[in-house]
């Protein structure tokens, strides 16, 4: 059943579409809104560039692990000089993951409570290496978020502060981790595995000039 909450800043209602979405998207104003408890410090967003050349929509199809999934909203990163999508999906099942789009690769990816020490990362640059959970993790990127964008709705609260670094790191068997480093000894993991565009079975995604 459908569910109704007030844009923070506009006072516009908002439709949410499932009803364990805990992040809905100003389509007019571009905020972020979180459904319940209401922060005093919501996030006004950038509105989406309308190319943005993904090929990823809401309303997107595809399959994890023979499991129907459907694309419901994201969160946009912006590094300034590029940026990282972070969709969020729910499955036939209920289950709610996240679907990470970065520099034109793919992961399925859940939140997890990852015990890596801070000490791993200080000093850390691309092409590093870090040892965790008895395996070899590289650094494949290190950038700094500047905003958010959002559209949609999200099952997840984006972290804060606005301004952190996000870090990505991989196995040589496919394992991805991606880390928001919030502060000097706080972290929040996203842990997955990466994906061929072919191998999600994609439907329903966006079409345009550039994927032409």
């Amino acid at each position: 059943m459908n569910t109704d909450i007030t844009c923070h800043h506009c006072k516009k209602a908002l439709i949410v579409q499932h009803p364990d979405s805990l992040v809905a998207v100003c389509s007019t104003c571009g905020t972020i809104n979180r459904r319940n408890p209401i922060p005093a410090d919501y996030l006004i967003a950038f509105e989406l560039a309308k190319e943005d050349y993904s090929p990823i929509q809401i309303g997107t199809e595809g399959y994890y692990d023979k499991e129907r999934f459907e694309v419901t909203g994201r969160f946009r990163y912006d590094f300034r000089d590029a940026c990282r999508n972070q969709w969020s999906l729910i499955l036939e099942s209920g289950q709610r993951m996240w679907l990470v789009e970065s520099f034109g690769y793919y992961s399925i990816v859940k939140r997890e409570d990852l015990k890596i020490p801070a000490s791993e990362y200080r000093n850390t640059k691309a092409s590093d290496i870090i040892s965790f959970d008895d395996k070899e993790w590289t650094i494949e990127t290190m950038y700094k978020n500047y905003a958010y964008q959002g559209e949609g709705e999200m099952h997840e609260w984006i972290p804060v502060p606005v301004s952190h670094v996000q870090l990505e790191m991989s196995t040589d068997t496919g394992e991805v981790i991606f880390t928001n480093l919030l502060a000097r000894s706080e972290f929040v993991f996203y842990r997955g595995k990466y994906f061929e565009f072919d191998q999600l079975k994609f439907k329903n995604f966006r079409t345009s000039q550039v994927w032409s």
